[in-house]
């Protein structure tokens, strides 16, 4: 369940979307627009944050430096809190099938058909990937049969499942070009 839900594509679509704006804010705002003294340790001095600011920082408060930032900042800080802000979110599509070659030729063609658009493919195009630890449970759980007891992750198909390592690779991209990536997806596939 965990992972259905904090793994879900518009969750991970979202926190790319943060991902790149704090991004941007560290390496190209730092002084050029508004931010509280609290958020402002988040995003440029995480490692020495006290309890006080730590306690501080919340869904308002991020929402609030979001909402201003959308109205207020530079291009691409402005642009990327309205796709938040608007839930006009970016696309995933599922990549673990392919090769790491293939995922580097889907991005490139991915960032080369939204520069086409006039999108800057630096900020909305891109390979997430993740790498799932499966659970462990260490012969901890087990499981009666009326006569004995036997370790859970061997017996249950859904521990078993649990258990596994996985990786979770998405192409990120803009929904303009979803046709294009939808086919490019289709005719890698058929090369494997």
């Amino acid at each position: 369940m965990y992972r259905t839900i904090y793994n879900h594509r518009i969750n991970e679509i979202c926190t790319w979307i943060l991902e790149k704006i704090i991004q941007k804010i560290r390496s190209e705002f730092k002084n050029k627009i508004w931010i509280d003294e609290c958020l402002n340790k988040w995003i440029f001095t995480p490692q020495s944050l006290d309890v006080k600011n730590f306690l501080s920082n919340d869904d308002i408060r991020l929402y609030y430096h979001l909402n201003r930032w959308k109205d207020e900042a530079p291009k691409p800080i402005s642009t990327l809190c309205e796709m938040f802000m608007n839930r006009n979110l970016l696309k995933a599509a599922n990549i673990n099938f392919l090769s790491n070659i293939d995922k580097l030729e889907l991005l490139a063609f991915a960032r080369q058909m939204s520069a086409k658009f006039d999108l800057d493919p630096t900020l909305l195009c891109g390979i997430k990937e993740k790498q799932f630890n499966g659970f462990e449970s260490n012969n901890s759980l087990k499981v009666w049969d009326d006569n004995t007891l036997k370790d859970l992750d061997r017996e249950s198909e859904l521990i078993k499942i649990l258990i596994q390592n996985q990786e979770n690779s998405l192409l990120i991209y803009p929904s303009c070009i979803q046709k294009d990536i939808t086919k490019k997806i289709s005719n890698l596939k058929e090369k494997i």
